[in-house]
């Protein structure tokens, strides 16, 4: 399968290869157009003629040529575009995952910090039962 690029490339046929359609559209053109065109060519050398039709065909060879260069730079132009946005993807991806990482050891953390918390409140408690109990045997 062509690449789409290739779609946008226009084709330039040397002059005297016409496609079908075209020659078909030559026979239905009125009397009149087929007759203004005589007179244009007759106005030339037969001898010119070849080289004029040489000439447009070089051309429109080398228009074909720099439409071609110009669309190979475009196309390494954005090669190297995503080439540039996969490695930001890449470093941004291996961040995300870092950050990531980070979070999951932040709530390990969090979660440990809360468990030590409860450990240490009832802790606390036990202490202020021990305290009172203390209390109550001194004053006895």
């Amino acid at each position: 399968m062509a690449p789409t690029w290739l779609s946008d490339i226009p084709l330039v046929q040397p002059p005297g290869h016409q496609d079908v359609s075209e020659r078909r559209l030559d026979t239905q053109r009125p009397q009149v157009t087929m007759w203004e065109r005589d007179v244009s060519s007759d106005r030339q050398e037969p001898g010119r003629r070849g080289r004029s039709w040489g000439l447009e065909g070089s051309q429109a060879l080398s228009q074909q040529a720099e439409v071609i260069v110009r669309q190979l730079q475009e196309l390494r132009r954005l090669e190297e575009e995503v080439r540039l946005l996969r490695e930001t993807s890449l470093q941004q991806k291996m961040r995300l995952e870092a950050q990531a990482m980070e979070l999951e050891a932040l709530a390990r953390a969090e979660k440990a910090g809360r468990a030590e918390a409860e450990g240490l409140r009832a802790a606390l408690a036990g202490a202020e039962v021990v305290r009172k109990n203390l209390e109550e045997g001194s004053q006895r």
